[in-house]
């Protein structure tokens, strides 16, 4: 190699580093105290602080917080976790005094140096707020200057707090203090959490806690992007990687900080032994929260999960044939460790592999079905791999069981985005076995004809009609009502030649279903209102033949008009 085109093309790199290098020196001399700067501030800006502390009830002003009945003589115990007040005020809780005032003071701007010399101001609600506009400004690293408020048991404004019970009470005020208010603020259970995480975390420049922070305050995105793009590679793609991969335990969607391209092109500038050395759970970084060593916690690991994840699920464009083995390997030492972590791959490993070996993938899914054979990822990775080909051993999968057929619909539900098995859903639901479909995996095939927006109505019409009448309509969602009124298919029945049939559970989930749509003279609309009302209060089940041909009639002219 040419040492003279090698240093040639170093030095730009070296000088774009030490560059950054100043930059980021700079940003963080800015952050720290200057003497004499907050003597600038004029008065009255310190006097704006005191008259909001002097205005406002609650701190924060827009959310409540749990709190557990407290036993004489002790304080009640508050919850750290914010919900706002959406309910209270849409039934008349009155927004708290002085809200807009605060919120005005937040999105001042005050220089650093100021707010820093105001967290030692003689009045507590003074000092509260100054270390609330402290964080207002979108950069973590000042989190650090919060410490000694942490010790401070003075009495600030109060908090919003309700009784976590089943009936609705409205919220009231506790008392609190500017240690527990600032705990809040920084999001850590008690000051010890804090002095550790930045015992941790405070010489460092950047680090992946906090640009997931501004992520997920809207009005900071923009902040933690181009704070990530400061950070030299390859940490700049592992952090992208690991914020961005991460999804919602609740709705199961991608955290929206990057799409699934710029996730995809950061893991290949990240480079195949990178990814490697990432699956290996040895990623090449020396930031806390990825190597928790930051004390992060469950939802750090959650983020290693799904990065890990995310590169597994695209192997074929990050990884060659030859690591295949590789994954292979790591599956076996998966299964063979004996410290229990919370999670695992599992059949992941052997679906990556088999996306890097084309031509042995059928052989690896088989064996991989062998060792994981309750599992529905394989069945979608025998379409991914072979499409239509594949389909008789995913029917026979898919038949096994009713738990199979719940898992396999599931896991499509799950997959995002899920449009590539339009296809097989359409092939199952076309099968011979179509009629004896669970209904728990037909509601979530219903889900998916909606999402989908698909022409299947015909085969949940037949499904319908082939079914016996729920156990009882009171439980919580049984299986053939659920179908029915997620699948949109009401009309669909109604005209249908079965519908002569149609037993009184069944007619009782389609008025339902149908109500607001029924075309219906006024005293039609009445008289069907009687005669549901009739079959229901006795059973369905019970009701004379005679009661169900007139509102088979009924719901026929309404749908006939519509």
């Amino acid at each position: 190699m040419n040492t003279a085109n090698l240093n040639s093309t170093a030095r730009p790199q070296e000088s774009l580093a030490a560059r950054a290098r100043f930059l980021r020196i700079i940003g963080l001399l800015i952050a720290l105290p200057l003497p004499g700067c907050a003597a600038q501030v004029p008065s009255s800006v310190q006097e704006q602080f005191a008259k909001v502390a002097e205005q406002l009830r609650a701190f924060p002003p827009d959310h409540k917080f749990y709190v557990s009945p407290s036993t004489p003589g002790s304080a009640p115990a508050v919850d750290g976790t914010p919900m706002d007040l959406t309910m209270e005020l849409a039934n008349g809780w009155p927004v708290t005094p002085g809200t807009a005032e605060y919120q005005h003071l937040m999105h001042a701007d005050y220089p650093v140096p100021f707010l820093l010399s105001l967290i030692g101001d003689p009045a507590p609600k003074v000092r509260t707020l100054a270390a609330a506009a402290l964080v207002a400004k979108g950069d973590p690293r000042l989190q650090r200057h919060l410490g000694p408020l942490l010790d401070d048991q003075s009495q600030t404004f109060d908090v919003i707090a309700t009784l976590p019970t089943d009936n609705y009470m409205p919220p009231h005020y506790v008392p609190q203090t500017v240690a527990a208010a600032v705990l809040r603020l920084v999001e850590k259970p008690s000051k010890g959490s804090f002095d550790t995480y930045w015992a941790i975390h405070g010489n460092r420049e950047y680090c992946a806690d906090w640009f997931l922070w501004q992520f997920h305050r809207p009005e900071f995105a923009s902040l933690a992007r181009q704070g990530i793009l400061n950070v030299p590679s390859p940490e700049r793609e592992l952090i992208t990687l690991w914020i961005g991969s991460g999804r919602s335990d609740f709705q199961n969607a991608r955290f929206p900080g990057y799409s699934n391209a710029e996730l995809l092109a950061a893991a290949k500038l990240l480079g195949r032994m990178n990814v490697l050395s990432v699956l290996r759970n040895q990623p090449p970084t020396t930031d806390p929260d990825i190597l928790h060593s930051g004390g992060s916690g469950t939802e750090a690991q959650q983020h290693d999960y799904e990065m890990s994840l995310f590169l597994l699920s695209h192997a074929k464009d990050l990884l060659d044939a030859s690591d295949a083995d590789t994954l292979l390997d790591l599956e076996v030492a998966e299964k063979n460790r004996t410290n229990p972590q919370t999670f695992a791959y599992r059949e992941r490993w052997p679906i990556a592999a088999a996306s890097l070996r084309p031509k042995q993938a059928d052989a690896i899914l088989n064996a991989a079905e062998t060792r994981w054979p309750d599992v529905p990822n394989i069945q979608l990775a025998r379409w991914d791999d072979k499409g239509p080909a594949s389909l008789p051993k995913i029917l026979s999968w898919f038949y096994r069981s009713a738990r199979t057929q719940q898992e396999l619909a599931l896991a499509i539900v799950r997959v995002d985005p899920n449009d590539d098995y339009k296809s097989l859903v359409a092939a199952i639901l076309a099968s011979d076995g179509r009629l004896q479909i669970s209904g728990e995996a037909m509601y979530r095939f219903a889900t998916l004809k909606r999402k989908w927006k698909a022409d299947f109505d015909a085969q949940f019409v037949d499904w319908v009609f082939a079914q016996p009448p729920d156990p009882d309509l009171a439980i919580m969602g049984p299986p053939r009502q659920l179908v029915v009124q997620v699948s949109g298919v009401s009309q669909e029945l109604v005209r249908d030649p079965r519908f002569g049939n149609a037993d009184g559970q069944l007619l009782y989930v389609i008025e339902q279903c149908l109500i607001g749509d029924l075309k219906l003279r006024h005293a039609q609309s009445i008289r069907l209102d009687q005669l549901i009302n009739q079959v229901y209060s006795q059973h369905p089940q019970t009701a004379p033949e005679s009661t169900l041909q007139e509102i088979r009639t009924l719901l026929r002219s309404g749908v006939q008009g519509s």
